[in-house]
């Protein structure tokens, strides 16, 4: 019986480095399975990971200690530079700035979301992902909703 193909070849496989994803065109987008929020998923015998705790796996040599937390708000990215270890406290803290610093910023928000649209390459939830809101925020701007505060 051959011997299983090692995490790594099996990982880098399944990330595109393509300039231009991502809020500042500098995510890796990962590619393959997610699981139901949108997170990369792969195997880990004996179970199914987080693709961004198998890079931080490949990355640094040991799997986080709790959660990653992404400085680019992408959830798809599995770039290491976009990732930092931390706790579910620290994520929900993080989370809360974000949300008040996109309340500063709906304007912009509402526009760049706009423009992706008007493009027509990516998906609502793709969309959401680089802007930093939610996929049904990205249909209301679409259907010429209100923005909903």
């Amino acid at each position: 019986m051959p011997a299983a193909e090692p995490l790594a070849s099996r990982f880098w496989r399944k990330v595109d480095k393509t300039p231009g994803y991502g809020p500042h065109g500098t995510c890796w987008r990962w590619i393959a399975n997610t699981n139901e929020d949108g997170y990369g998923t792969i195997w880990l015998s004996p179970k199914v990971i987080k693709a961004t705790h198998a890079v931080w796996l490949l990355t640094t040599g040991a799997l986080p200690v709790d959660q990653m937390l992404h400085k680019c708000d992408t959830r798809d990215c599995v770039n290491p530079e976009h990732l930092e270890d931390g706790t579910h406290p620290e994520n929900m803290r993080q989370m809360m700035e974000r949300t008040q610093r996109r309340r500063d910023t709906l304007p912009t928000d509402r526009e760049q979301v706009r423009q992706l649209l008007m493009h027509g390459q990516h998906s609502h939830q793709a969309i959401a992902d680089m802007v930093g809101v939610s996929r049904a925020v990205v249909t209301r701007i679409k259907n010429g909703k209100a923005w909903a505060r």
